[in-house]
């Protein structure tokens, strides 16, 4: 919601018990882990027109909130959206092509809302089991002193920290 907004867009689409947004892309992560696992002539047979459909839905979403901006550009906040919109690629000179920025925004989107929720089940998961949660304490304070801040080299040699995170993405389609 907090990308929504920053955007300024009213955010029908993700309201009610059954918003057209959110189930679309809820299929859409779904398809999308499944499809490799399934024969390409049953994707194309059973499964097409429904990711299609689920696609059409997100694209027609980021169209929107590029539309509106575009015809509002009273509205700029100097956001990413503006970013997108409006800066040239230094090297080549050029803007993002509308179809640039409509993948950009969907990006952003559910990138919004992956990122969260890995956090929470990388955190969830080893509170369900306290003998998870010691162990990554210890992988913690083994490397990082009780006066320090963690810093990035320090995130490299957390192996069961990162542990725990691959085996949340593992574990949770919505940590994806």
């Amino acid at each position: 919601m907090e990308l929504i907004a920053s955007y300024k867009q009213r955010a029908e689409k993700l309201e009610g018990p059954e918003a057209p947004l959110i189930k679309a892309w809820e299929r859409l992560t779904m398809e999308a882990m499944k499809r490799p696992t399934r024969p390409r002539i049953l994707n194309w047979l059973l499964y097409r027109s429904g990711f299609e459909r689920d696609i059409k839905t997100m694209r027609d979403f980021a169209m929107g909130i590029i539309k509106t901006r575009k015809e509002n550009p009273e509205q700029s906040r100097n956001g990413p959206l503006d970013g997108l919109l409006n800066n040239t690629d230094p090297q080549i000179g050029k803007k993002l092509s509308e179809t640039q920025v409509t993948n950009e925004v969907i990006t952003m989107f559910i990138g919004a809302t992956a990122s969260p929720n890995l956090v929470s089940y990388s955190l969830y998961y080893p509170m369900k089991n306290p003998d998870n949660a010691t162990k990554a304490r210890v992988d913690i304070d083994s490397i990082v002193s009780p006066n320090e801040k963690i810093q990035l080299e320090h995130l490299k040699k957390m192996e069961y920290c990162e542990a725990i995170i691959r085996e949340s993405l593992r574990l949770s389609a919505t940590a994806l």
